[in-house]
């Protein structure tokens, strides 16, 4: 195992909201590339923060006292919960893992190493310990038994040492958890031989290292999806205990309207595959996004359909995933006490807003201040400030700048509220503070 102690690290990241609340959070990682570039395997909260929430990186090698080496993030990879962060200057030549020759995780019960670190209170150390694949977590993740709680693992091989997936942090309950935490401790160890299966990583860490940017996300352009009810499935001629998808929307211009899905129908196969049961309809429908997610931008995929008390079959090539809203370029003003994000695809499709609406959303409101108590909302779009025109984030900086250059009492917001509504806001200023954003 000499081979995987030098690619061990320690991810130290520092986050900061918009308002100023910071916390610095580690987790393992593991290096994937010559020029030291490292896998780190992150909770399902950090995931879900706005890029740039993500202040600073730096990387730490084990007993090396913890001194940091300062990182930059080059990827992230949402499907497998990745973030790929590499030292700066890049490593000349750095031993690495390679994924090529991962293998399928063993049945339960089968022995396990897990290569790892300790945590910060005892210097990052490695640390090798055996363990073994023990009880199922909803539908595809499982514990790794008999590892000591203080460690916390990154890379799990199989008896004879090949590597057959990476341990993801335990899930936090609340963002609010996550901030106040500083990072995992240990225990947690959970690997996915279905969802996330090393065989499955190794093209999302091979495109990490190739391209140096995120791998595009996979996307059959359909909306409104709801797990069938067993009922359901009966009276439209389905087994009771199927699993089914209703499909609540197709989007024009988008494969799966194109291959003519329609709302309606029911979804019950992907690429030859049954759907698979979560423990929670909330996790059924992930599962289906991660089968989708796992196959690659203009793959062509067959998704099998219940429609008329039949089974139809239908080719698709799978495109781009619209940008998130977690990816979209935002804003913060401290003197207005908010921050807004660029428009996007799913703001659009689900509150229907015709295509030429334009401006802001409102992503966070900083509790008293002054866009709050003018009752702006969360998800409110920014449309007009003192009747001059808001496209998107760069035009909402640039005229909160030259209007609080005016040093005025307040500002008048005119918004878009829900589908249709049109408001009128005056967002009074505090004394003293309009002399800039």
């Amino acid at each position: 195992m000499r081979l995987y102690g030098p690619t061990l690290r320690a991810a130290r990241i520092a986050l900061e909201t918009e308002d100023g609340k910071r916390a610095e959070v580690v987790f393992p990682g593991l290096v994937v590339s010559p020029t030291g570039m490292v896998m780190v395997a992150v909770s399902d909260e950090l995931m879900s923060y706005p890029r740039g929430y993500f202040r600073t990186f730096e990387l730490i090698r084990p007993g090396e006292d913890g001194r940091p080496e300062p990182a930059r993030l080059i990827a992230t990879n949402d499907l497998f919960n990745l973030l790929f962060v590499e030292p700066q200057p890049p490593a000349a030549s750095q031993p690495f893992v390679a994924f090529n020759d991962a293998v399928e995780v063993p049945d339960a019960a089968q022995p396990l190493i897990c290569i790892g670190l300790l945590d910060r209170s005892l210097g990052y150390r490695p640390t090798f310990e055996i363990g073994r694949v023990g009880a199922a977590i909803g539908s595809d993740e499982f514990t790794i038994s008999g590892l000591p709680t203080d460690a916390t693992g990154t890379l799990l091989l199989s008896a004879d040492g090949r590597v057959v997936g990476v341990s993801r942090p335990s899930t936090l309950t609340t963002p609010e958890d996550f901030l106040a935490d500083i990072g995992p401790s240990g225990g947690g160890f959970i690997v996915q031989p279905r969802g996330t299966r090393a065989s499955a990583v190794a093209p999302a860490v091979e495109f990490a290292v190739r391209e140096r940017c995120d791998r595009p996300e996979p996307w059959i352009g359909v909306a409104g999806l709801q797990v069938a009810p067993a009922e359901v499935c009966e009276a439209f001629g389905l087994e009771r205990d199927i699993v089914a998808i209703i499909v609540g929307a197709t989007v024009d211009n988008y494969p799966a309207a194109k291959a003519g899905i329609r709302a309606k129908d029911f979804i019950i196969g992907f690429d030859g595959s049954p759907l698979r049961r979560g423990a929670t309809e909330d996790e059924t429908l992930t599962l289906w996004t991660r089968s989708v997610r796992q196959k690659r931008v203009g793959d062509e995929a067959v998704v099998d359909i219940w429609r008329d008390r039949k089974r139809q079959a239908f080719t698709l090539q799978l495109t781009e995933s619209p940008l998130s809203d977690t990816k979209a370029p935002r804003a913060f003003n401290a003197v207005l006490g908010l921050a807004v994000r660029d428009l996007v695809f799913r703001d659009r499709f689900e509150r229907r807003l015709d295509p030429s609406v334009r401006g802001v959303v409102v992503a966070h409101l900083v509790q008293s201040g002054p866009a709050e108590t003018a009752e702006l909302r969360e998800g409110d779009v920014v449309q007009r400030i003192d009747e001059r025109s808001i496209t998107d984030v760069g035009s909402f900086r640039r005229i909160v700048e030259e209007k609080l250059a005016e040093k005025p009492s307040d500002l008048v917001f005119s918004v878009l509220r829900g589908r249709s509504q049109q408001v009128i806001l005056r967002v009074e200023l505090h004394a003293g503070r309009g002399d800039g954003p």
